[in-house]
């Protein structure tokens, strides 16, 4: 059995003894992994040993420090010290970079070993992750805990989001496909931003039994499964990539009158948390992540992930933890999520007829030399694109790349009508009430 089957293996095991474990045992068992962590990367990380030792934290320190104690870190740092975060010998930044910017297909490696994801981007600005392997089959086996596969079933599962470019969902979705699952799974990646009516016929003839992606996508889907146009009759919906609304929620439910499962997770962290129905909540997967919850924050630490380690990481979403009466799992439930809200994007296309443009497909846009940009939406079914460069970036190899992806996404929908143009700019626009930076923006606030 291959090497990344075993570790899948491995730690599947390690997962389901886990849930039978008391939370002081949880505790024990993330405290273990963070130390390793710690010194792992103190020792072989540049900016962690920079980072920990300009704070006045030695090594014989790394043993029972608090972990409130260290410095966090946020999207900024990672974007600016990757070459000394990552702990891969005779690799560059750049040419990771390159590797995220040249090969969208997820199913591509770098160096034929490692999976290289980025984030979708809901801050304006980008970045990557880089994983092994390993890593990526211990990632993956959190999902486990989403299933509990019948002896001897096979599984039809269909993933709907984004799949052309290194999407995180889609690495992880993908990597199915890498492990002795494949036997018993025929998984299709639907593109979020393909037409409508071609993703509704091809789900009425593939006719999945789990359909999975992100709430918005799933939502519309439960729409026209009430109208009568999509035919499927999945036994299990799994939402990932974004909250879902309470809204969208119950449309899903009415449509298809299956359990609704959450995955909770990040680009940085892949599966932090796992949501059933009997739940009633989301369990946050405290055996391989360390989340430390703040009042409108969270700091996140992958407890797997040393190719690149993430320790103390800032994500702005909110987490409200909420009583465990039923005390399913040994882990901390949480109520909801909150992060940054962003809309979707409705255009007519070419033959008049109402589809819509996920905001992952312009969130996750990876475009080398354009540091953040902003989409303004008109009234006439055109938008701007709003650049914001990167400081002696080639600008017009960037612009021309935008204008090429951009076309891209617009051709892909049957969009080609939809006009835009592209402005550079100084700085991204604010929303004037909530005075906070959003990727699509629908009134000019200068």
């Amino acid at each position: 059995m291959p090497q990344n089957d075993l570790t899948l293996l491995k730690s599947i095991i390690d997962l389901k003894k886990n849930e039978k474990k008391t939370m002081s045992e949880i505790n024990n068992i993330r405290e273990v992994k963070f130390r390793k962590l710690l010194k792992y990367a103190y020792n072989h990380s540049s900016f962690y040993h920079e980072l920990y030792t300009n704070s006045g934290i030695k090594s014989n320190q790394l043993n029972d420090i608090p972990i409130d104690d260290l410095p966090p870190i946020n999207k900024n740092m990672i974007i600016n010290n990757f070459e000394r975060i990552i702990t891969l010998k005779n690799s560059k930044a750049n040419e990771i970079l390159s590797f995220a910017y040249e090969n969208r297909d997820p199913l591509k490696l770098y160096k034929d070993k490692y999976q290289v994801v980025h984030s979708s981007g809901s801050s304006g600005t980008s970045s990557v992750t880089i994983y092994s392997l390993k890593e990526m089959a211990i990632a993956y086996s959190l999902t486990m805990r989403m299933l509990t596969p019948e002896k001897g079933k096979f599984y039809k599962t269909a993933y709907y989001a984004g799949v052309d470019g290194r999407f995180a969902g889609a690495s992880f979705a993908m990597q199915s496909s890498r492990s002795f699952f494949k036997k018993y799974n025929d998984s299709r990646y639907l593109d979020i931003n393909a037409s409508l009516g071609e993703t509704i016929d091809e789900l009425n003839d593939f006719q999945p039994n789990i359909l999975t992606g992100y709430g918005m996508g799933i939502a519309i889907l439960a729409k026209n499964q009430e109208k009568g146009r999509l035919k499927i009759k999945p036994e299990m919906i799994i939402i990932g990539g974004e909250a879902i609304a309470s809204a969208d929620y119950q449309v899903i439910k009415d449509a298809f009158h299956v359990p609704v499962n959450d995955l909770y997770g990040a680009s940085e962290c892949y599966c932090m948390g796992i949501g059933k129905e009997e739940y009633n909540g989301i369990y946050l997967m405290e055996d391989y992540n360390y989340i430390e919850i703040m009042d409108d924050h969270i700091l996140v630490t992958n407890l797997f992930n040393y190719t690149q380690p993430v320790i103390r990481y800032r994500i702005d979403d909110i987490l409200t933890l909420k009583h465990d009466n039923k005390k399913l799992l040994p882990f901390r439930l949480i109520d909801r999520i909150v992060g940054r809200d962003e809309m979707l994007i409705w255009f007519k296309n070419e033959k008049g007829v109402l589809d819509f443009i996920h905001p992952i497909v312009f969130t996750s846009l990876c475009i080398q030399g354009i540091e953040k940009f902003q989409i303004i939406l008109s009234l006439d079914n055109s938008f701007e694109f709003l650049a914001i460069m990167s400081e002696n970036c080639m600008e017009e190899d960037a612009l021309n790349e935008a204008r090429s992806r951009l076309d891209e996404i617009l051709r892909k929908k049957d969009m080609t009508n939809v006009t835009y143009k592209i402005r550079k700019a100084d700085h991204p626009l604010i929303d004037r009430e909530t005075r906070k930076f959003k990727i699509i923006n629908t009134v000019r606030n200068e």
